[in-house]
């Protein structure tokens, strides 16, 4: 398991983007660099995780990153279309599948 990735007792995942939001944050990269190393990360990291454990919940969170993906390759990003796709992304996280015989939330995304 990668060392960003980890479980915590009230939620399955922990998926650690505060890097990304620090550069972003402090303008050392572009909105659509930043959605393209968050789509990287989500396909490097996430989604092999949650294909074997979840293969039910792939499909919507394939979307998130093809979503940043279209962003990175869009010239005029802006801030509320990056949140938009962010609170799919949040969205996705809430889930609260049945693990271990208890509804637990799948994700934290820790941006800060």
């Amino acid at each position: 398991m990668s060392k960003q990735i980890m479980r915590m007792r009230a939620w399955h995942y922990i998926f650690d983007i505060k890097e990304i939001y620090k550069k972003l944050h402090n303008k050392e990269i572009s909105l659509q660099e930043g959605a393209k190393q968050i789509s990287d990360k989500i396909n490097k990291e996430l989604l092999p995780l949650v294909e074997k454990e979840f293969p039910n919940l792939v499909s919507q969170l394939k979307e998130v990153p093809e979503n940043f993906q279209f962003l990175a390759s869009n010239d005029e990003v802006d801030v509320e279309e990056f949140d938009s796709v962010m609170e799919d992304f949040y969205n996705w996280a809430d889930l609260k599948p049945i693990i271990n015989g208890a509804r637990i939330k799948l994700c934290w995304i820790n941006t800060f």
